[in-house]
């Protein structure tokens, strides 16, 4: 192929490039869809809250240590006695809170740690959690309870249960994995701060509805007013839905359809039904000629 001046010809195209360019043309990026699968996996869900910290495997793989990884994404207590938590001592430090790793949510406090029961597990034991930061979930397996970390869903540890209590109750004890947890020294009123911010904010939460507590993403909006209930009906569609009324209202108009009439008794619409099937009998006795006049003999 020859050249001419100072720009070469590309292979496979019909123009000319300036001298000093690469030959080959760039390829456009190709427009496909992503797999359906890869893309619940790969991008955030609707329907989590906005607090929510939210990652993918990866970058959860690529922001952790392994063994850190190990404890807070597959859910592994780690190796015992390996965690510098376990040799804490609770009059070290004024006050403080054990954090997640993951995302940094204060999840115990230091005034409930355990020495005795640490040492004995060889994991980090605490009495129970700070308020509304941590989540307990049932394995039915086993019908043992794990912690998950209420922000970032990340695994922390174990419920067990550690006999009874002076009131009587059963006493739980929190057994947190190896690598779940890092120490934050905090003062001892900030302390106190944060346990009573967090109590409130979850009798805030109990006060509300199930329906109110439920994040709802905009694909799953649901037509609440009757005015746009009635622009659906008042269109061309096959099925008019009307007005919005109570279900004794529609069970009403349901039952008129049927032929009963309105809204009574049991017995008032057994009566009604067997009125209506009487007559229905009659007039088809009345066709027979069973009620007919007798007819003279010819």
């Amino acid at each position: 192929m020859s050249t001419s001046g100072t720009g070469t010809r590309s292979p496979g195209s019909g123009t000319r490039s300036p001298a000093g360019e690469g030959q080959i043309p760039t390829r456009k990026p190709s427009k496909m869809t992503a797999n359906p699968i890869a893309k619940k996996v790969l991008e955030r869900p609707e329907i989590l809250e906005k607090d929510k910290v939210w990652m993918t495997k990866g970058e959860w793989a690529s922001l952790l240590q392994p063994h850190e990884f190990e404890c807070l994404r597959e859910g592994q207590m780690g190796m015992r006695n390996g965690s510098k938590n376990v040799q804490f001592v609770p009059g070290s430090v004024p006050g403080g809170a054990f954090c997640c790793k993951g995302c940094g949510l204060e999840c115990f406090a230091v005034r409930d740690f355990l020495p005795k029961a640490t040492a004995y597990e060889g994991y980090p034991c605490f009495v129970k959690s700070i308020p509304g930061n941590v989540d307990k979930r049932l394995i039915h397996k086993n019908n043992n309870y794990t912690l998950h970390c209420e922000r970032c869903d990340s695994f922390l540890g174990a419920l067990r249960i550690d006999g009874f209590g002076k009131d009587g109750g059963v006493q739980n004890l929190c057994v947190t994995a190896s690598f779940s947890l890092v120490l934050k020294v905090l003062d001892t009123a900030k302390e106190d701060q944060l346990i009573r911010v967090s109590s409130q904010a979850v009798v805030d939460k109990n006060a509300l509805s199930p329906r109110q507590r439920m994040p709802v993403s905009p694909s799953m909006k649901r037509i609440s007013s009757s005015a746009s209930l009635r622009k659906i009906g008042s269109s061309g569609s096959s099925r008019n839905l009307g007005s919005v009324g109570s279900p004794r209202d529609s069970l009403a108009k349901r039952s008129t359809n049927d032929g009963i009439g309105g809204l009574g008794s049991p017995r008032d619409q057994v009566t009604k039904r067997n009125t209506l099937d009487s007559n229905n009998a009659s007039s088809k006795a009345d066709k027979k000629g069973l009620f007919s006049p007798r007819r003279k003999p010819k």
